[in-house]
């Protein structure tokens, strides 16, 4: 039993002896993680600049693509309810064309895009007008990829 004694008063000294080196490490992480917490503080609270940024630089380069790639006038389709029409298949749906301009066709979506971004700086919820604006980038990507115009 006395040599467990020892072993014990041994094994005290020693942490004695390793203690301030764990307080030493115990405090450098308590600092780290203060730091690392206020950066994601920080962060949180930017996160509509974080989340915008890259919508807004989609869009300026899709107006720009859009404004060299659209000719002058582009007709748009526009689908219409007709609720007083015949029971014949896809009889209640009137289609028209309107002609609009370029600049109102590149312009329209950034404009959206833009007063959505502002939404979503100003808002507390920052993610419902980040998706409403992914959303109206739907458009330029529309009209860039998907329209086939005579050279």
């Amino acid at each position: 039993m006395h040599w467990l004694g020892s072993f014990i008063d041994k094994l005290k000294a020693f942490g004695k002896k390793v203690r301030p080196g764990f307080q030493a490490v115990g405090r450098f992480f308590r600092k780290l993680g203060n730091a690392l917490g206020k950066i994601g503080h920080y962060l949180y609270l930017m996160r509509s600049l974080i989340l915008g940024a890259p919508v807004a630089a989609a869009a300026v380069v899709l107006a720009a693509r859009n404004m060299d790639r659209l000719p002058k006038s582009v007709e748009v389709t526009k689908i219409a309810i007709n609720t007083k029409a015949p029971d014949a298949l896809f009889g209640f749906l009137e289609l028209s064309t309107a002609a609009i301009t370029r600049e109102a066709a590149v312009y329209g979506p950034v404009i959206l895009t833009a007063a959505c971004l502002l939404m979503m700086i100003f808002s507390k919820r920052a993610l419902y007008p980040f998706l409403v604006a992914l959303f109206s980038l739907c458009l330029p990507i529309a009209l860039y990829y998907f329209t086939v115009f005579p050279c």
